[in-house]
């Protein structure tokens, strides 16, 4: 009889990754090192629609520019120091705009699906004031504020109802940061910033969850913004069955414990 429920719950569960994975953000990467990017190199402004990488669901987008985003591709051979940042040789690069920005350059890159439970996006960044998650829409979900700008910890803030604020203990460094999000459930993600400077260390909070379907870039208020090596990961097929499994395993243990 055990068998049988539990035989059920799998065709379920396979029943619900079916539907989901379909709606779910597809494995992706991007860098500015990709060969999309190299008619832009140090000079010329990349275009809006350019789509490097793969498994994105649109060409980057710009918020206030009406033809450009105010991003380049710069090499990172100028730097003092080497990490994955630095590592491809190339960055994008947002120019910074003087004072409060009022129709800053900034870069929007959407994902062909919502990030779903057990996926990860993820990307490094230098010198970046703020990000913003946002919805399949445009719609800020999060704002990642790096502490460029008053040399502070890093900060996420959740835009949705009920907004909630959260400082991490990884301070500001004029070296790189990695910054992650991982859905756990429906309700709730894993927001994690790690720093590649000399003092290094990791940070993770746990907030609450809207779906994220893309990111936005905002320039920097007196600094040049970087950023580079985007990711989505796993697939989400493997996402969810990661998840399914976990919740199977524990549904076997507890039906043994009744057992006598």
């Amino acid at each position: 009889m055990r068998s049988i429920l539990l035989s059920a719950v799998v065709l379920i569960v396979i029943a619900g990754i079916a539907t989901s994975t379909a709606l779910a953000s597809s494995l992706a990467f991007d860098t500015a090192s990709d060969p999309a990017y190299e008619s832009y190199r140090q000079s010329n402004l990349i275009p809006l629609g350019v789509n490097g990488g793969h498994g994105w669901g649109s060409g980057w987008q710009g918020l206030q520019q009406p033809s450009d985003l105010g991003m380049r591709v710069a090499s990172t051979a100028w730097l003092p120091f080497t990490d994955p940042f630095s590592s491809p040789g190339s960055a994008w690069s947002l120019d910074f705009a003087s004072g409060i920005p009022s129709g800053a350059p900034g870069a929007t890159r959407y994902f062909d699906g919502g990030l779903e439970p057990g996926q990860t996006f993820s990307f490094d960044c230098l010198y970046l004031d703020h990000t913003y998650l946002v919805d399949s829409s445009g719609n800020l979900v999060y704002e990642i504020d790096t502490g460029v700008a008053g040399n502070n910890n890093c900060r996420f803030n959740y835009l949705d109802q009920p907004a909630m604020q959260r400082l991490v203990n990884v301070p500001f460094t004029n070296e790189a940061i990695h910054f992650s999000i991982t859905p756990i459930d429906s309700n709730d993600a894993i927001l994690s910033i790690t720093s590649y400077g000399p003092g290094g260390g990791t940070a993770s909070v746990e907030m609450p969850y809207s779906t994220v379907g893309g990111v936005y870039f905002e320039a920097g208020w007196e600094h040049r913004a970087y950023m580079n090596n985007m990711s989505i990961t796993p697939e989400p097929g493997a996402a969810m069955l990661y998840g399914a499994m976990g919740l199977l395993l524990r549904r076997s243990r507890k039906s043994r414990s009744f057992i006598v």
